[in-house]
């Protein structure tokens, strides 16, 4: 019955943010555009994210995605209004889940483990979702970019996220919540 209840308000919480266009706000926009450019020009950003990226190879522009928008945004405002911040859910589910469930198809053996999350960067307590884009590339400053899971992810910085041209941002919003503001980028591809 939990279930059930779990899945029909993520199914009614979607067809609300789509209606209303909330998936595609102009701050949302702002960090795919601003991702999509570092993506190009990585050099060009080593200032503005406090890490030298002049060693990394430009990457093809991301497409953005119905399907993983909103999943994105179920997963942020999923954040904000229960007051957590992880890559698993309360109930132990991550984002593989969830984007096969916003009909996004994965491989299917990656949905074996109810937790498996291959295709998210989180970011929580920024003021724009820019400034999370910015955070997730910086990762804590990480100078060895191998290390920096959030910017390989980002920035396609390992073979497996190569091939990846799909994106979708959700950002929310809850004053009551421990860190306010939430970000979910998630950046897959259909075919493998």
């Amino acid at each position: 019955m939990k279930k059930r209840l779990n899945t029909f308000l993520m199914i009614a919480f979607s067809i609300v943010f789509c209606r209303v266009g909330l998936a595609q706000s102009p701050e949302v926009l702002e960090a795919l555009n601003y991702l999509n450019s570092v993506r190009a020009n990585p050099g060009d950003f080593s200032s503005e994210i406090g890490v030298y990226l002049g060693d990394l190879q430009s990457k093809h522009s991301l497409n953005w995605n119905a399907q993983l928008a909103n999943a994105a945004q179920y997963k942020a405002q999923d954040m904000a209004n229960r007051n957590y911040f992880g890559h698993v859910n309360p109930e132990g589910y991550g984002m593989n889940h969830f984007i096969n469930q916003y009909g996004y198809a994965l491989n299917s053996s990656w949905l074996n483990n109810k937790s498996d999350n291959f295709f998210e960067s989180l970011s929580a307590g920024r003021q724009s979702p820019k400034d999370a884009i910015v955070s997730l590339i910086s990762d804590g400053g990480e100078r060895v970019h191998l290390n920096a899971g959030h910017r390989v992810h980002l920035l396609s910085l390992k073979e497996f996220y190569d091939p990846c041209y799909d994106i979708g941002i959700g950002w929310a919003y809850n004053p009551n919540s421990t860190y306010k503001y939430y970000c979910c980028v998630l950046i897959a591809k259909h075919d493998w």
